[in-house]
Order: structure tokens, then sequence, then C-alpha cells
């Protein structure tokens, strides 16, 4: 297989524009009826890349199709399938000329093509050994990239419309889906954590929600016993769902609204999971995420292992863990990240690529107060996976190096 990139280098658009040539060096013609193509990479987001076109392909007619992994391979969550119906044959000792075609997404929405396992910046048509061809169904021209272990990774990321002291608390939540597998909407859940103020009930609101507000289940559910930070959360939940959430793809914004039942005065500053971030959405872990019941997300409020008052979830006390990485996109050769709220504990950094292959690893016997750790990136680039663990607690950030 022969490959040329006609982009010049631009690995983050809408479109991919795999130009491709089908070579024979034997000595006998091969129906073009006999041979598929695929061409492996990443699609981000929630559209499907089933956008297909075809400009010019000398051989005659080209048919195309997404088909995607059950299983995540390396640089692949899915490939382009190219088959050749026009009739006709590879020339023995020859090439099929130029198959100059494009690939898009329903929403128009970008790739990032850093970490697509067929990508190669090739200025003229060069032999592309992860653009793999078979015949008949069997593979003989490439290799096919590796499987690899699956990682289930979110994030939420969150931002304010009020001021600390306001009749009604409304916020900007968007999760974020940073592993390499798709995830059932309807099994996750997402808890944020405030004070009633006075022990007054508090109504909850859907405003708006990218997928319908009419999607979103809200409730606010009280604890027990009120810990620090919190005497209640709010509970967003999506049963209704039949979507699964794409890896490297979002749940879009869910604005929801908090009022008092007296319409008295919430104090912000007192709630465990408010931070003061105006506009764009930054990433908050004082807002937990559930997958089936599991967190796998964000750390719960100190002492609040109190069982709540409604609902089927019992959550774990855990101290404080904070990750901070300092600087993100990340810049040079290293990551830093700086760690606080576990000291005397054992800790255990790993940097991984979407595709599960360990980057680095760093550990900790037993932290301090406040620990800064560096950790080489070596040749990684495109999205990367920080793990930090302590033996109860976790926390997954993804890191861009372009």
């Amino acid at each position: 297989m022969l490959h040329l990139d006609v982009d010049n280098g631009q690995t983050q658009d809408q479109i991919i524009k795999p130009f491709l040539k089908l070579s024979n060096a034997g000595g006998q013609a091969i129906p073009y009826g006999e041979l598929t193509v695929r061409y492996w990479f990443t699609s981000e987001g929630n559209a499907p890349p089933t956008d297909f076109q075809v400009y010019y392909a000398q051989l005659g007619a080209v048919s195309m199709k997404y088909v995607p992994l059950a299983q995540p391979r390396q640089g692949a969550f899915g490939y382009v399938e190219y088959s050749f119906p026009g009739g006709g044959s590879l020339p023995a000792n020859g090439n099929s000329g130029p198959i100059e075609t494009g690939i898009l997404k329903s929403d128009r929405s970008n790739f990032n093509e850093t970490d697509d396992y067929s990508y190669q910046l090739n200025r003229s048509y060069l032999a592309n050994a992860r653009i793999t061809a078979y015949r008949n169904g069997v593979i003989f021209w490439g290799q096919e990239p590796a499987a690899v272990a699956p990682q289930t990774a979110v994030q939420v990321y969150a931002a304010t419309k009020d001021a600390a002291i306001t009749s009604q608390i409304q916020t900007r939540l968007e999760l974020r889906n940073t592993g390499n597998v798709s995830v059932p909407v309807s099994s996750l859940k997402l808890r944020y954590y405030f004070t009633s103020d006075n022990g007054q009930p508090t109504n909850v609101f859907v405003d708006y929600a990218d997928m319908g507000a009419s999607m979103v289940r809200a409730q606010v559910v009280r604890l027990s016993s009120p810990v620090n930070g919190a005497d209640s959360y709010v509970e967003l939940s999506f049963p209704e769902s039949t979507r699964r959430l794409s890896p490297l793809s979002s749940l879009g914004f869910i604005d929801f609204r908090l009022v008092r039942s007296d319409f008295g005065l919430l104090n912000q500053n007192n709630d465990y999971s408010f931070a003061p971030v105006y506009g764009s959405v930054r990433l908050n872990s004082r807002i937990t995420a559930y997958l089936e019941n599991q967190l796998i997300f964000g750390m719960v409020p100190s002492d609040a292992s109190a069982r709540v008052a409604a609902g089927p979830m019992q959550e774990v006390g855990i101290a404080g863990l904070q990750v901070q990485v300092l600087g993100n996109p990340v810049v040079g050769n290293n990551v830093e990240v700086a760690i606080s709220g576990v000291a005397r504990q054992s800790l255990r950094l790993t940097l991984v690529d979407l595709q599960g292959r360990v980057i680095g690893e760093q550990r900790i016997g037993q932290a301090g107060e406040n620990e800064r750790v560096s950790i080489p990136l070596g040749t990684s680039r495109g999205h990367l996976l920080l793990k930090v663990n302590t033996d109860t607690q976790q926390q997954s950030l993804r890191l861009v190096r372009p």
C-alpha cells in the first residue's frame, strides 16, 4: 500500500484525506473484487465518521464503510474499509493509480490524527505498512494494530454563573470520556455537593442540556449527617438514554439551577463542589462521577461515609487527594505534577497513552504534605492519561502533548 498525505501536516481538522495506491509487485494480476483495504484511526467525539468522499479513482468504483472495533487497538477505535466493486484487476508489476478519498464525521467536528495508527506524514506516495490490505479476507500486506487494555476514565468540568452569595445557584457541567472505550450513558451519575443554608429544602431544575433537558433526571439528596462543605448533593442521572458515550467525546453541557424553597440566599463559599470559575468550564475534581454506582472520578467530601437519607448508594469517606498538572497542554520533555492532601500515604503515578501503553511511572513510599513529581514523556505525543493512585483513592487526568 502506498500512501500520500495531502493535508500538508494539518492533523486537527474536520477531514482525513487518505490518498492511496495499490501496488502489485507479483507476476500475476489480482482481481479488484478480491481486495479490501483498511485505514485505522481514532474517531474523537460522538458523531460517527460515516461521510465518505471519493474525489478520483483511476481504477473505477470504490466503496467505503466505517467498522467500529469491539476492543480498542493501538491508535484505533475503528477503521474505514475500502472495497472495489467495479471489476478489473490490479495489473502484475503495476499499480492501481491514485485512489483519492476523504473521511468526515456527520457533524463535521474535528479529528486529531496525531494518535491515528495509519497516519503518516508522507509528502509523496510511499509504502505504509500501517494501512493493511486483504485478499479474500486474509491479510497479505501490512501489520494490524495490536489490541490494548480497555481504559475507563471520565472527567467532569464545570463553570458557575452566579456570585458566591446568590438567590440561585446556576452551574454548567460537562462530563468527558477520556478513556478508550465507550460507556453507557444510562449508567452514569454525577453529584454536586453543597450546603442548603439554614436547613431550608432546596429545589433543582435542569434549564438546558445539549442532550435535551428531558433526558436529565435531577434530584436533591440530603445527607443524614452534614459533612465538610455539604449537607446535600444534586444528583444528575440519565436513565432514559440509550446512547453510549464514545471515547474522547463529551456528554455536552448541562445547566442546572438550585433555589431554596423560601427563596432565601445561598452562600456558595461553604459549598464543597463550588469553584469560582466563570465563562469556559474547567476541571473540577470535587464533582463526582459514577458508573454503575462505582466512583470513577472525583473525591467525595471528608467524612462523607454516612448513609444518605435516600438512594441506594453509600459513599466511602476519603481524604482529599488533590492533583494538579502544571501546564496542560504539556510543553517540554516532562510533565510536572503537584500532589497534596495525602500526607504519609504511598503514591503511584502512571502515565499511559490511550492504547494502554505505559509511558512512565513514579512511586513515592510516603508522601509529604505537598509533592511535586516530574515524569518523562519520551517521544509520546497526542492525548495521554495520567493516573494517580493511593491505596484508597484514584484520579485520572487527560493530558495533551502537541
